[in-house]
């Protein structure tokens, strides 16, 4: 039996296709405020579906795991959704290595 929720985002498919990785960031979005139901939507809908928002205190974060072919355009095509969201003072305040590297 299929449950439908109004709340509930699906999980998107990733297609893993040659030269492509999956990258691990954090960006702190500094001029969102700090209500998570206020701006998840937005967040979403402007492309962040790989990312993971959360808070710590006052402060925005989006964790992403993010497919492209380089660290730089992943962050790059980031903080563009995050810009198309509304917010445009953002940094990247995390990237971790792949173990397998």
């Amino acid at each position: 039996m299929l449950v439908e929720s109004t709340c509930w985002h699906p999980v998107p498919q990733i297609d893993y296709i040659a030269n492509m990785k999956v990258f691990h960031f954090t960006v702190q979005v500094h001029d969102a405020p700090p209500d998570l139901d206020l701006i998840s939507d937005d967040i979403y809908e402007a492309g962040c579906d790989d990312a993971l928002l959360h808070m710590t205190g006052e402060e925005v974060f989006l964790s992403f795991h993010r497919q492209a072919e380089s660290l730089d355009s992943a962050i790059e095509s980031a903080i563009r959704d995050i810009q198309t969201a509304g917010f445009q003072k953002c940094a990247v305040i995390e990237i971790e290595e792949d173990p397998a590297d």
